[in-house]
């Protein structure tokens, strides 16, 4: 059958790199966006984001001394922002930074405004007069901040990381700047991996506390969030997503081709 095909011994699939031999052993996709979609057996007849936030709660597992210390700092920092248990408070997560001077989003990203909007109706259907926003852009908090103000509805966000340190140059990824290969020290610009993983679990962790989000799902952060709601109140939170539904994968959010690339999605703003 290999003579046939014209496949040599271990020759791999193209898109996956997995050889041929064992993906027909194990059944396994052999394109990108079949792998996203792929489920086990046990899981053929759910959704792919019950088999998807299950496997999540598996990877996101935190070693037992940092998930005490992050749950210290949870509690200390609910209650410095006067988050009582209580309180219906709506998730607000603004993803900016070098997002929007990086990739398919480079100069497109969902104006402010647009979160706001959605944040308004969150608080209206849930009688709330509490957001938590977590951003990575400090001109977002200040402007959410201004337009809530005068409506008597408090914005809770944490206050342990100067957001300005996140702003990056045109097409500059954060990641170079973690990097010690491509950023030597602070006065380049390069942060510190330990701060920036400490801020976002605090920010990750709150807003799976919250009733209800309003995020973006071509954004890894508001996916995880979602999921992180999901295992904390055992049910579906309502959400809105200001740039498309829910996906397995950023790729998959926008219109795709058979290989899984990216077009640039219809729904963003310019």
């Amino acid at each position: 059958r290999k003579e046939e095909e014209g496949e040599e011994e271990g020759e791999g699939d193209e898109e996956t790199g997995v050889p041929r031999e064992q993906a027909r052993l194990f059944n396994m996709p052999h394109t990108v966006v079949e792998h996203y979609d792929w489920l086990p057996p046990v899981y053929q007849n759910r959704s792919v984001l019950l088999w998807r936030t299950i496997l999540f709660s598996f990877l996101f597992r935190l070693r037992e001394d940092v998930s005490e210390e992050m749950e210290r700092q949870l509690e200390a920092e609910r209650s410095k922002m006067g988050w009582h248990d209580e309180d219906l408070v709506v998730g607000l997560h603004v993803r900016r930074g070098d997002s929007c001077r990086t990739n398919i989003r480079r100069n497109k990203c969902i104006p402010i405004s647009r979160h706001i909007q959605e944040a308004e109706t969150m608080l209206q259907l849930y009688r709330s007069q509490t957001i938590f926003l977590a951003t990575d852009d400090a001109d977002a908090l200040q402007q959410v901040k201004n337009h809530f103000q005068p409506q008597s509805v408090r914005v809770l966000f944490l206050d342990v990381y100067n957001r300005s340190k996140l702003d990056s140059s045109d097409g500059v990824y954060i990641e170079k700047r973690l990097h010690p290969r491509t950023c030597k020290t602070i006065a380049d610009g390069c942060l510190l991996a330990s701060e920036m993983l400490n801020f976002t679990l605090l920010d990750l962790l709150l807003l799976s506390r919250t009733v209800a989000l309003v995020g973006h799902f071509t954004s890894n952060m508001s996916r995880i969030a979602f999921m992180l709601m999901i295992l904390y109140h055992r049910s579906l939170p309502p959400y809105v997503s200001v740039d498309g539904p829910w996906c397995h994968h950023w790729q998959a959010c926008c219109k795709t081709n058979r290989q899984g690339k990216s077009i640039l999605c219809p729904f963003v703003e310019t």
